[in-house]
């Protein structure tokens, strides 16, 4: 009964649905379009294509809903802004610090760009940004959610 769909183009998304406990949950692993590696300049509208494009899909899923992954967009920007107000942000709910993920190989990260989102019906019960990055660019957002009606919610 679960099913796991790839979505290409200038952004990938991935989603995944499972049954837990006969409650259907829908996730999407997101990478959203580099507005700086998007053609020969910089081009923020990839970026804005792809929040636009993504916001429309997840639009249409059933609750509850998890959308992680790199959004290549800063907290403070018009973009992550649109996202926060459809779907709410488990580091922010949970996290304690500035949250930076990027750039991980460097000696110190400027800033957030990678994400767990969540519908209304999740509760962020901890976050946290992982020390290690694995060898990749960017460190982990680690956020435990809570979802109302399963026993091992913790709610």
């Amino acid at each position: 009964n679960d099913e796991f769909t790839v979505f290409t183009g200038d952004a990938s998304r991935q989603r995944l649905q499972i049954d837990a406990e006969g409650r259907l949950l829908t996730f999407y692993n997101i990478h959203l379009a580099n507005p700086t590696h998007a053609g020969p300049r910089y081009n923020p509208a990839a970026l804005t294509e792809g929040v636009s494009a993504l916001l429309e899909m997840i639009d249409a899923e059933p609750a509850p809903l998890v959308v992680a992954g790199d959004f290549n967009t800063a907290s403070f920007s018009a973009d992550y802004q649109r996202l926060a107000d459809a779907l709410k942000d488990g580091f922010g709910q949970a996290g304690r610090g500035l949250g930076f993920t990027y750039p991980a190989d460097s000696l110190l990260p400027v800033l957030r760009i990678d994400y767990v989102f969540h519908s209304d019906d999740l509760s962020a019960l901890h976050a946290e940004v992982l020390g290690e990055s694995g060898g990749s660019d960017h460190y982990p957002v680690l956020v435990e959610l809570g979802l109302q009606g399963l026993t091992d919610a913790g709610e």
